[in-house]
C-alpha cells in the first residue's frame, strides 16, 4: 500500500494537493505526533499543515512533504512566447515579445498603453505562493500612469480593469515603481486595489540601476493573510500576519505581469520566472 507519512509537532489541518491534476485529495485535522495518508503516493504531491491553534502553515521540518514542486518555470527562451504558460491582454500601442527575455512594450500614440500576461494555469487559492522573477525596468515613466507590477489575482475575474487594462480589484498587487516616478524607480509598494482606490499596504523606498537585471521574490500567504518581497536577496517589504485582505471570495489562482504608460516608448523586462508554493 502506498501512503504519505511525517510527523507534526501540534494539531495541525493537513493538506496534501495533487499537482497533477490541480486538486486538494486530503485534508484533515491530525493530532501532533506521526501521521499517514494511506493509498497516496508521493509524485506529483504537496503537502502542508496549518496548525489549528496559530493558523500559520508549519515548517517542513515539521511536516515532511511529498516533495516541493515548482509548479511554472519560464526563462522565456527564443523568440515565441509560450502560450501554454500565458495569456496575452493589452490596450492601444502595445506589444508582447520574446527575445530570450519576456518583453511588455508600450508605445506613442495612445495615450493609454498597457501590455499584460496571465498564467493559464489556476492554483488553489487557499495556499501559500511564491514568485521568483528577474526584472529590468524601462527608464522612463510617466508619473500618473498606472504602474508597472506583479500582481496574484482571482482566476474567477478581478474587476473592471482601468484604461490601462491592468486589473483593479480581486488581487495583491506588488508595484514596480512609485505613482509618480519618471526616470528613476524610487519605491516599490504593495497594494490590495478597490473599484475606486488603490489601498498600500506597505512600501519601501529602492534606488537602483536601470541598466541592469535584478531578482524579486514575492510571497503571498492567504493562509494567515500575509505576504513579503525580497529584492536582490535582501527583504524591503513585510506585510504580517492579517495585514493581507481575505480572498476566501476567490475562485482561484492566477499570476499577471504587466506595464502600464502615458503615450511614451518604454519596454519592462522579465526573465527566468519561477512560481513555487511557499
Amino acid at each position: 500500500m502506498s501512503y504519505i507519512s511525517g510527523t507534526l509537532s501540534e494539531e495541525a489541518r493537513l493538506l496534501v494537493y495533487d499537482t497533477g491534476t490541480n486538486a486538494l485529495i486530503y485534508d484533515q485535522v491530525v493530532a501532533a505526533g506521526a501521521y499517514s495518508v494511506d493509498n497516496t503516493s508521493a509524485d506529483n504531491k504537496h503537502v502542508t499543515a496549518i496548525s489549528t491553534s496559530t493558523g500559520k502553515a508549519l515548517s517542513y521540518g515539521d511536516v515532511v512533504p511529498a516533495g516541493t514542486p515548482v509548479l511554472l518555470v519560464d526563462n522565456f527562451d527564443g523568440i515565441t512566447l509560450d502560450t501554454g504558460n500565458w495569456v496575452v491582454s493589452g490596450q492601444p500601442n502595445y506589444s508582447v515579445t520574446v527575445n530570450e527575455e519576456l518583453q511588455l512594450n508600450c508605445a506613442t500614440g495612445s495615450t493609454h498603453c498597457g501590455a499584460h500576461v496571465k498564467t493559464v494555469s489556476t492554483w488553489d487559492k487557499s495556499l501559500a505562493y511564491e514568485i521568483q522573477v528577474k526584472w529590468k525596468p524601462n527608464t522612463d515613466h510617466y508619473g500618473s500612469a498606472s504602474m508597472p507590477y506583479i500582481a496574484f489575482v482571482n482566476s474567477g475575474g478581478y474587476g473592471a480593469s482601468s484604461q490601462y487594462g491592468d486589473p483593479t480589484t480581486n488581487l495583491v498587487r506588488l508595484n514596480l515603481c512609485a505613482k509618480y516616478d519618471g526616470a528613476n524607480r524610487t519605491q516599490m509598494s504593495i497594494s490590495a486595489p478597490t473599484y475606486n482606490s488603490d489601498i498600500l499596504l506597505a512600501t519601501a523606498a529602492i534606488n537602483i540601476d536601470e541598466s541592469l537585471w535584478h531578482d524579486i521574490v514575492f510571497t503571498y500567504n492567504p493562509i494567515d493573510q500575509s505576504c513579503s518581497v525580497s529584492l536582490n536577496d535582501s527583504t524591503i517589504i513585510t506585510v504580517g500576519q492579517g495585514g493581507m485582505p481575505s480572498n476566501s471570495g476567490w475562485s482561484g489562482m492566477k499570476v499577471m505581469m504587466g506595464n502600464c504608460d502615458y503615450n511614451k516608448t518604454n519596454t519592462e523586462r522579465f526573465d527566468e520566472f519561477v512560481l513555487n508554493y511557499a
